[in-house]
């Protein structure tokens, strides 16, 4: 039988809170508030209802997978990946906002039957190789299509 890695994931219930304003490092008193109210025990996922302003809330219900190769910044894997079951973060600060963190379940490295995961995983390498290609590909396009753009407008460069 040939099996397939899956790495370490963490199931996270997350709340977000955009910063003030760019320029502004302060963390927002709502932040402070619904921090205080999770670590005392309060119903988390009512507390993201209540305060978070994920753009992706209605979709995900403030809950996420997190795997260490997840494009997060160093920040926010580093509070998610030091949580035990349970626990509440402090607030992580991070170029997005400020989260509160809860681990809700941490998912370990297994192995897999490669038959389970073979369209997955042969799907992933088609789409690395059509990225890999791509940048190539449109000025090949161009130029054996003999396409030229007369617009000005749509023109990328003097070069067209």
């Amino acid at each position: 039988m040939r099996t397939a890695a899956v790495t370490l994931a963490l199931s996270l219930a997350l709340l977000v809170l955009a910063r003030p304003s760019d320029a502004c490092k302060c963390v927002h008193p709502s932040a402070v508030g619904a921090l205080k109210r999770a670590k005392a025990g309060e119903d988390f996922s009512k507390l993201i209802q209540e305060f978070s302003q994920d753009p992706n809330l209605a979709q995900t219900k403030g809950e996420y997978v997190v795997a260490r190769s997840d494009r997060f910044t160093a920040e926010f894997k580093g509070a998610a990946f030091s949580l035990t079951n349970g626990q509440v973060s402090e607030i992580v600060s991070t170029p997005l906002g400020f989260h509160i963190i809860k681990q809700l379940e941490r998912n370990p490295s297994r192995k897999l039957e490669f038959e389970k995961v073979a369209k997955d995983v042969k799907e992933h390498l088609v789409q690395q190789a059509y990225q890999q290609a791509m940048p190539a590909y449109f000025p090949r396009l161009k130029r054996e299509g003999a396409v030229e753009v007369l617009d000005a407008r749509y023109k990328l460069s003097t070069s067209d």
